[in-house]
C-alpha cells in the first residue's frame, strides 16, 4: 500500500483526536489514544487506491484488531 501511494480517511470520527496511517505493505493504523468511540454509532474506513490485478479480491477480508492498556505510563503505542 506504501508503493501504491494508498490513503486512508475516516468518517463518522468528527470531533475526535483519531486518524489513521499507512506505513506498511498490509496494514492500516487507526490511532484513536484518548478517544472512546460509541458501540451505537457507525464508524467508516477508506482506504483509496488498493489495486492488485493479480488477485480476485472477493478472496480478501478485512481484519480489525485493537490493542489496549489502561497505564498511561506504559510507554507503549496503542492502536
Amino acid at each position: 500500500m506504501v508503493d501504491n501511494g494508498v490513503t486512508c480517511s475516516l468518517s463518522g470520527f468528527e470531533g475526535t483526536n483519531v486518524y489513521c496511517s499507512i506505513r506498511t505493505p498490509s496494514r492500516i493504523d487507526i490511532y484513536a489514544n484518548g478517544t472512546e468511540i460509541s458501540k451505537d454509532k457507525t464508524y467508516e474506513i477508506t482506504a483509496v487506491g488498493l489495486q492488485n490485478p493479480n488477485q480476485d479480491s472477493s478472496t480478501l477480508f478485512f481484519l480489525v484488531t485493537s490493542f489496549f492498556t489502561d497505564n498511561i505510563y506504559h510507554q507503549k503505542v496503542i492502536c
